[in-house]
């Protein structure tokens, strides 16, 4: 059984962050919007260079 995939639906689980804990979730069964999960807060920060070791 693939852990990474929905029971119900078959499509691929995401981690979602809620209070502190991770967990897998369904987009479609759990009603999760991905453009509100902590991943898209992420790269919707603003880029800047990699810090250089001195």
């Amino acid at each position: 059984m693939d852990i990474t995939r929905c029971p119900k639906c078959n499509k691929r689980l995401i981690a979602v962050t809620d209070r502190g804990r991770t967990e897998l979730k369904c987009p479609k069964c759990d009603e999760i919007d991905p453009m509100k999960t902590e991943a898209a807060k992420w790269a919707d920060s603003p880029l800047v260079p990699p810090m250089r070791a001195a």
